[in-house]
């Protein structure tokens, strides 16, 4: 790969100008693109970046190239992927959370806020670390090449990462370190938002909690832009001026309650169906949300009615059906929460009625048709629909258009007799419950 790469000068700045930053406690600006490279191959290694966002590369010509006086930012530019290459030169996070949909490992490296700390804050001793260990097992690779032995080396040899489940002599297979899945604390510089502050959404969940032992992941923020007057401290810590001052910086763009597709909407609940029966389950989804905003975001709340959910937070959850319904009392209203408000809901009738009976009419807009009715007349008809209480159609009567299905003429003119080619029809629905039927749960959607 090094031929596709301009034979551009490796140091930008000139060494005075490189002097005067380090002494004054700043890395230079090329020295952080850099390091960031090398994190990005630690990153794939540790499944926290896709590797086919760094073609046309792949992490053994990364590690070729890196090894030789070629300019980062030359290295950079023959990236692919526009995304990665804004992240690689400016440690801004953002277009990588409009990535995150397509490719599930830099998804779970926003998630886990390892990408977080290995693009804002490059020289983290973590950061440093790991990219030691990945050079060892790339120049182990370099020397084995990708064969039992090197899987032998990394079990046995001076790089110990435990035990390799069900893994037999002459049958290496894959191999996935269970640690590599742990999350991290935030890069330092990062602060939450406190309640009822622009960006605050809701509380992590106590599983979150005690695996990210921070806040929920949707608060992240982009650290600000280093690509401006923003350079890294020897310490780790960001610095610069800018709009922003000293350690102020603007939050990742975007709302999680938004729909992705159509910003100006919200997200809403997915479901299957709005008559279910005692007993019943249904699953329920969060639709429109982007990957980019974790699970936390998002919550679920029975508002009236009966019946349990599986997950009060997250993107699905299971909604059952209580065992009875009488009076229908206990047909659920579901909320989908966004931060601290209902962004949708969702009725359903829960039917306990076993037995067949008429239970509502429905005046449809279906089969309008203006035809003759007497020898100087015409009338207005329409499809409409008897429900028995599972909701299900009993019969598909005609009937008038008229509001609760009274007659409607519809004569242009007379003599001759002539039938309008339209004829306008009114929507309704009535009840044609017993209190019985009712009291024992007779509970069609059609209904609600």
């Amino acid at each position: 790969m090094r031929h596709k790469v301009p034979a551009k000068i490796y140091a930008p700045l000139s060494m005075d100008e490189a002097g005067k930053l380090l002494r004054a406690g700043t890395i230079p600006r090329p020295f952080v693109q850099r390091m960031r490279l090398i994190n990005a191959i630690s990153a794939t290694m540790i499944y926290k970046l896709d590797s086919d966002l760094l073609a046309p590369y792949d992490v053994i010509d990364l590690h070729h190239l890196l090894d030789v006086p070629i300019s980062q930012g030359a290295i950079i530019e023959q990236l692919d992927s526009g995304g990665i290459r804004h992240a690689l030169t400016t440690g801004d996070l953002t277009p990588l959370g409009d990535m995150a949909e397509e490719n599930p490992a830099l998804l779970e490296g926003l998630r886990t806020f390892w990408l977080h700390r290995f693009f804002m804050v490059p020289f983290d001793p973590l950061c440093i670390m790991l990219a030691m260990r990945a050079k060892l097992i790339l120049e182990l690779v370099d020397e084995l090449g990708h064969s039992y032995n090197l899987l032998r080396s990394l079990k046995w040899g001076w790089i110990d990462f435990g035990d390799i489940p069900d893994e037999y002599p002459g049958d290496p297979g894959d191999y996935y370190d269970p640690a590599f899945d742990n999350p991290i604390l935030p890069p330092d510089g990062y602060t939450p938002p406190g309640t009822g502050e622009p960006g605050a959404w809701p509380a992590a969940t106590d599983a979150e909690k005690a695996a990210y032992a921070a806040a929920p992941i949707s608060d992240r923020r982009t650290l600000g832009n280093l690509a401006g007057t923003y350079g890294v401290s020897m310490s780790g810590q960001l610095v610069g001026g800018g709009d922003f001052g000293s350690h102020a910086f603007p939050p990742i763009g975007g709302d999680p309650c938004a729909d992705k597709d159509n910003p100006a909407e919200t997200v809403s609940i997915g479901y299957t169906t709005q008559g279910m029966q005692v007993d019943e389950e249904q699953e329920l989804s969060v639709v429109g949300y982007h990957p980019k905003w974790a699970p936390s975001n998002y919550k679920w709340t029975i508002e009236s009615g009966g019946g349990s959910l599986s997950e009060e937070t997250g993107y699905k959850t299971t909604y059952t059906a209580p065992s009875e319904n009488p009076n229908c009392d206990l047909s659920p209203t579901i909320a989908l929460w966004c931060g601290d408000e209902i962004v949708d809901t969702l009725q359903i009738a829960v039917n306990a009625w076993m037995s067949t009976g008429n239970a509502a009419q429905e005046f449809s807009l279906d089969g309008i048709e203006c035809s003759p009715y007497t020898a100087s007349s015409c009338k207005c008809t329409r499809l409409c629909y008897v429900y028995n209480c599972d909701n299900s159609i009993a019969s598909e009567p005609t009937c008038g258009a008229g509001e609760g299905g009274e007659l409607l003429l519809c004569t242009e003119s007379y003599p001759p007799r002539i039938c309008s080619e339209s004829c306008d029809a009114v929507y309704g629905v009535s009840d044609m419950r017993t209190s019985e039927m009712i009291q024992l749960g007779c509970c069609p959607a059609i209904l609600l």
